[in-house]
């Protein structure tokens, strides 16, 4: 009887075993599949509305920036000289020189030179004085509302005591383009 039992065991026992291991590999493991594909899917889903976030605050933080550019640049073009201003800017920076105690010993303005936005007008100037008349001239030109940059600047002793001394600028002044198209 125990022999006879034990055959029938094997006969319920296999079956079982066949339609568990059938179970795992055609159900089981592809759901088990999936879910790992939806999760990392989802996974990807809230990287990517976590990135967006990050991307509308740089969106806003750009426009704003965008905002602060327009309107410096704006009120840079209200300073800028104008081609019927430049003659009036190079009075101004003749009489700074004469106001600081400096002689303008050369004036030369070159040849502007263009872009899409914006023009550089360079120019040289050579004054003498002491080095404090210099020096004043220099904080002038600083003060001046447009935009002067000093590309270049020599300064030399004209005198063994040093008292008088000439000093060479070639300066460059920017302008709005007025052919500027948007």
């Amino acid at each position: 009887m125990t022999n006879s039992l034990k055959g029938k065991t094997w006969l319920m026992t296999l079956p079982l075993a066949i339609a568990a291991v059938a179970y795992v590999y055609w159900l089981f493991l592809p759901e088990q599949q999936r879910i790992s594909d939806i999760r990392a899917e989802l996974e990807t889903h809230q990287d990517f509305m976590a990135n967006a976030q990050l991307i509308a605050s740089s969106i806003k933080l750009a426009e704003a920036e965008l905002g602060a550019t327009n309107l410096f640049t704006e009120q840079w073009e209200e300073h800028s000289p104008d081609v019927t201003d430049l003659s009036q800017l190079f009075g101004q920076i003749n009489a700074a020189a004469k106001e600081s105690g400096t002689r303008t010993t050369r004036f030369d303005p070159q040849v502007t030179e263009q872009s899409e936005t914006l023009r550089r007008i360079p120019l040289v100037i050579e004054v003498a004085g002491s080095y404090d008349g210099i020096f004043d001239f220099l904080h002038r030109l600083e003060a001046f509302p447009a935009t002067i940059w000093v590309d270049d600047m020599r300064l030399e002793s004209l005198q063994k005591d040093g008292k008088e001394m000439k000093c060479e600028l070639t300066l460059a002044i920017f302008a709005a383009n007025p052919r500027k198209s948007d």
